[in-house]
């Protein structure tokens, strides 16, 4: 019947009866079938009110955590000498759903004040059911969850430093893992989260050398360079920022292909400067980092413009006089990027790769001009490309659609942000779509 239900749509009615024969009859099947049906009732899109699923919400989430508990007691009084596998999965769903009511439903205080002391109660005895010499990643991260919710930062950091993270390279941890519970944490996993505990507990120093242990094995790994600058910001260390991208690029000076982490930290710390000492020299020096990043992975990569839209936008937003000159400078930059990777007129004259090459590097540039002119139109005439120049160049891309790298060719779809309301963009917009 719950089949049936379930494929009319109808999840609420096939939870409800489940939860009336989890209240007649309790046994494992019932109640972790009642358990899976009241998340799809919570997962499934309807057309109540706000106020109408918040109510349904507070009334499945609680027995949800009443229907977890019942069946981990059921499961400790059938509990067999092999396996406690059934007591931890169902008390870790107890305390999941705990968290979910924290998470989910509308504040209450007597809510905040009972349930993360029970979640953290829970994940604690899921611990020590597993045992020191088995720590799989689920248990520990339900119970770093529940300790985060209650700001226990110094106790989050003292089960981190129970956790043994090999050495070498980030590769999974060797100890024994249940094959009923879980994986282990890796390396990676457990530094990661000390190094963001550890910021919250102000131990700056601290963090940072955790982050360049990290940097030193994944030294393209954006959310350490993030951590590592902002623990430096925070201390008044922004300089420690600059001589770790300094010595990272220094040796993958020899690399074939440079890494873009340390090169985009070279524009964060640029905006930094901009957000904190918003001055003509901060500017300047913020769009010259632009520049250069654009230099260098506008032919590599597709997703250039992406890495860098967020801090276009914050360069013309702000509010420094001399904002249209930098503005001017970027955007002939862009023009002479455009013009330089033009297709030539001799397209046997240059190989696949090679025109792959030049038409990311073109459509960069397209990218940017328009993104620029959208808040400085009076440049518009000055450094935008024709329209007979931006079709020619489209049917010269067509080309190249049979080959195995031509991904780009889509992204001509989308050479002209939405927010140009020039009529040449409406144009290009119903041109390319």
């Amino acid at each position: 019947m719950s089949v049936t239900l379930q494929n009319l749509k109808l999840p609420l009615t096939a939870y409800q009866i489940y939860a009336w024969a989890a209240t007649a009859e309790a046994n494992e099947a019932i109640l972790t079938k009642t358990f899976c049906l009241g998340l799809t009732v919570l997962a499934a899109p309807s057309k109540w009110t706000e106020d109408s699923r918040a109510k349904i919400g507070i009334h499945v989430l609680a027995n949800l955590q009443a229907v977890a508990l019942q069946w981990a007691r059921l499961m400790v009084s059938q509990q067999s000498a092999q396996s406690n596998f059934p007591t931890m999965l169902a008390t870790a769903w107890a305390s999941q759903t705990s968290l979910w009511q924290l998470e989910w439903l509308p504040e209450d205080r007597q809510r905040s004040l009972i349930l993360p002391r029970l979640a953290e109660s829970m994940a604690r005895k899921l611990i020590q059911q597993e045992g020191e010499h088995s720590p799989s990643a689920e248990i520990q991260l339900l119970c770093l969850r529940t300790l985060e919710y209650q700001s226990k930062w110094s106790e989050m950091f003292e089960l981190l430093e129970k956790l043994p993270v090999p050495n070498g390279d980030g590769e999974q941890i060797p100890t024994s893992i249940s094959s009923d519970f879980g994986v282990s944490f890796t390396a990676y996993q457990i530094l990661t989260e000390k190094a963001r505990v550890l910021t919250q507990l102000e131990e700056y120093e601290a963090a940072r050398q955790v982050y360049v242990q990290l940097l030193e094995n994944s030294p393209d790994d954006w959310s350490c360079w993030k951590g590592f600058l902002d623990c430096s910001v925070k201390d008044g260390k922004v300089d420690l920022a600059k001589d770790l991208i300094q010595t990272t690029l220094t040796k993958q000076a020899a690399v074939k292909y440079p890494l873009r982490g340390p090169h985009l930290m070279q524009v964060e710390l640029a905006a930094h400067m901009v957000r904190s000492n918003p001055t003509s020299q901060s500017l300047q020096a913020f769009g010259k980092a632009i520049e250069e990043y654009s230099q260098l992975f506008a032919p590599r990569a597709a997703c250039t413009f992406s890495d860098l839209d967020t801090y276009v936008d914050l360069l013309i937003s702000t509010e420094i006089p001399t904002k249209n000159e930098v503005i001017k400078t970027l955007l002939k930059f862009s023009s002479e990027m455009r013009k330089g990777n033009a297709s030539p007129e001799d397209l046997g004259s240059i190989n696949n790769k090679e025109r792959q090459l030049r038409l990311r590097s073109y459509i960069f540039a397209i990218k940017l001009a328009y993104k620029l002119v959208s808040k400085a139109s009076e440049f518009q005439d000055e450094f935008m490309p024709d329209l007979t120049e931006l079709v020619a160049e489209w049917r010269e891309s067509m080309s190249l659609s049979s080959s195995n790298e031509g991904e780009e060719v889509s992204s001509l779809k989308c050479w002209c942000p939405s927010r140009c309301t020039s009529v040449k963009t409406c144009i290009l917009s119903q041109l390319f779509a």
